[in-house]
């Protein structure tokens, strides 16, 4: 299989479907529309409003915003639980700590 021969239809694929996180695909939030897949005649299409299609490209910027902020919230939030991990080696002295253990009865 000649791979770049398919990288252009793959990247098509991926950047035309509806992403789950924002319910819009990729193309259209960076351009306000999707690419379409093949030839419509020019009397077919409609011309949107102006004030409609600004309007349409700032819920798409807040879409994007918005899965920005949850992108920082949730690294911030990752990185506060795992900052102070320390890593151990084979020999190493420890104190452990016997607040958190459990009696076990075998």
């Amino acid at each position: 299989m000649n791979w770049p021969e398919w990288l252009a239809i793959a990247k098509f694929s991926y950047n035309n479907k509806i992403q789950k996180s924002i319910k819009i695909s990729p193309f259209y939030t960076n351009y306000g529309f999707n690419p379409q897949m093949r030839f419509k005649p020019q009397q077919d299409m409609k011309v949107q409003a102006v004030d409609e299609f600004v309007d349409e490209l700032k819920k798409i910027q807040e879409a994007k915003g918005a899965l920005h902020k949850a992108h920082n919230d949730m690294k911030c939030f990752a990185d506060q639980t795992h900052a102070h991990v320390l890593k151990y080696k084979e020999g190493d002295q420890v104190w452990l700590s016997t607040k958190i253990l459990i009696s076990i009865n075998y």
